[in-house]
């Protein structure tokens, strides 16, 4: 399948609904080739239903340079699609338990404007090749699945970067696009941490979505 990705505009996998012992002992498809796969890959859940025509594309967006393709394909889909972006960057305070003194608010305004430039950051440049997407930015407070779980609540599509190039396994996936394609119930677009060459997904059109046994 990593082949394949060379080539590819997009991979589209279905995740199974398994046990977890199952899935332990056999290994996850879905993780392996998102993990690896040098083209994006959507993965929908068994039995997933239809989302609304219109319904909101959510990003991730982090603060290690890991989410510049997924901006770039999420304002990409939501301009195909007609609707509206929501940019999630979540941040969290100190963490207490490893002996650091609790933050004072000024501390804490601190961070959250670090963290609405960091976003900000992440999209600019965006809203000039995309003038008709209009996009919402939310800075959270709190764990970053949490955030994006709820930000996704009605939305029709997920999009979050991978962490790592080329790694064994699913290392390279990372902890958070793993727990988002168990926990998020839209489609989850994983993208490569690479900028891509290609152009945006309007010419999927010309290419062939690829999916097991093709």
């Amino acid at each position: 399948m990593e082949e394949v990705s060379e080539v590819a505009a997009l991979i589209v996998l279905k995740r199974r609904s398994v046990s977890a012992i199952r899935r332990w002992h056999t290994g996850s498809t879905t993780s392996r080739v998102a993990g690896c796969a040098q083209c994006p890959v959507v993965v929908i859940r068994e039995n997933q239903e239809p989302t609304p025509a219109g319904s909101a594309v959510v990003v991730g967006v982090d603060d290690r340079g890991h989410a510049g393709t997924a901006v770039d394909m999420a304002f990409a889909e939501a301009d195909l699609r007609r609707t509206d972006l929501i940019a999630v960057h979540a941040w969290q305070p100190p963490d207490l338990t490893s002996g650091f003194i609790p933050a004072d608010p000024e501390e804490l305004a601190g961070l959250r404007q670090s963290a609405q430039a960091e976003l900000a950051e992440a999209l600019a440049g965006h809203g000039e090749l995309y003038p008709d997407v209009s996009v919402h930015h939310r800075v959270v407070s709190g764990p970053v699945v949490e955030a994006l779980a709820q930000a996704c609540e009605g939305a029709g599509l997920l999009v979050v970067g991978r962490h790592a190039e080329r790694r064994a396994g699913t290392i390279a996936l990372g902890s958070v696009a793993r727990h988002c394609m168990k926990e998020v119930h839209c489609p989850v677009m994983i993208t490569p941490v690479h900028r891509t060459n290609r152009p945006a997904p309007r010419w999927l059109s010309t290419e062939t979505p690829v999916g097991p046994g093709f």
